[in-house]
């Protein structure tokens, strides 16, 4: 299957003759952006987002959400600010917040709730700087 990258020449074919200044698309953690200069499309330099993954500090279990809330601290498309909670880890009676080391936007949670995960083990991944 082609990739958006695969598809620039196309995509810029179709904003020649347009008003369109500035158009961007995103699949997934794949982002193009293409700028309308003059007579010209172009992509705009570092237009590829920063994927991060956010990892386990601790071994434990996996709460996507506080035991005392029923929403998942992190859902898929939502916003973040760097420092804020993407899940927790239960350790016996601890709990152990697992925060956001960046602005972003949540791509996927990568761990099931209730799983048992080692140290450094993928939780959660965002794009960093996302909008």
């Amino acid at each position: 299957m082609p990739g958006l990258a695969d598809q620039i020449p196309f995509l810029s074919r179709c904003l020649q003759g347009t008003g369109i200044e500035l158009l961007e698309l995103t699949s997934g953690p794949e982002t193009v952006r293409l700028r309308h200069q003059g007579q010209t499309v172009a992509p705009v330099a570092g237009a590829e987002p920063e994927a991060v993954e956010i990892k386990a500090p601790s071994l434990g279990i996996f709460r996507r959400a506080h035991p005392l809330q029923a929403a998942p601290l992190a859902e898929p498309g939502q916003a973040l600010a760097e420092g804020d909670p993407v899940g927790v880890l239960q350790v016996g009676a601890l709990l152990i917040h697992v925060a956001s080391p960046a602005d972003g936007i949540v791509l996927d949670v990568l761990a099931a709730d209730g799983a048992a995960v080692g140290y450094g083990a993928a939780l959660v991944r965002i794009v960093k700087g996302g909008e």
